[in-house]
């Protein structure tokens, strides 16, 4: 059973705002990329900041969405939001949204994925530079079967004195 109209311009509308703040958090993660690599922390904090105001945006869209999405599935006697979402009428504006909405939640994974791996880098060798600073030898890191890190064997002859 497919959506009536009444019910598919609302979920257009829903879709819509979820869709241009998801592109706002996309170009927000795009500056968060270029200013990790600058190194500025006055500016990656500010980008952090306006990052946390855009996901609790994200967070109310998806909230707004799983509501009007539940009042349908229990119209219409769908079981699910995947299996109301993805049984809108093909082109419907609401489908293009939803399917947009996916492509983009995507590429925010990517780029977060990424940022996360240049956070992660900066740590270590934030770390790396503070054992040294400290005294402490370390005999180098390591990576575990599932690529992970794992920190070698560091002795703090500070410590041993």
């Amino acid at each position: 059973m497919s959506l009536s109209t009444d019910q598919q311009q609302p979920l257009a509308n829903l879709l819509s705002a979820e869709l241009a703040t998801a592109n706002q958090l996309k170009s927000l993660l795009e500056q968060e990329y270029e200013t990790l690599r600058s190194g500025n922390p006055d500016q990656i904090m500010a980008v952090a900041q306006e990052k946390e105001s855009v996901l609790q945006r994200m967070r109310q869209h998806d909230r707004d969405r799983q509501r009007f999405i539940g009042r349908i599935s229990i119209a219409t006697g769908k079981e699910s939001v995947s299996a109301v979402l993805e049984g809108l009428p093909e082109g419907s504006p609401a489908q293009k949204l939803w399917h947009e909405l996916q492509e983009v939640a995507s590429a925010l994974h990517q780029q977060n994925t990424i940022n996360g791996g240049m956070v992660a880098l900066g740590q270590r060798h934030t770390r790396q530079a503070l054992d040294i600073l400290s005294g402490k030898k370390h005999d180098g890191d390591t990576y575990g079967p599932g690529g992970e890190q794992r920190g070698g064997a560091s002795t703090d002859p500070l410590a041993k004195v």
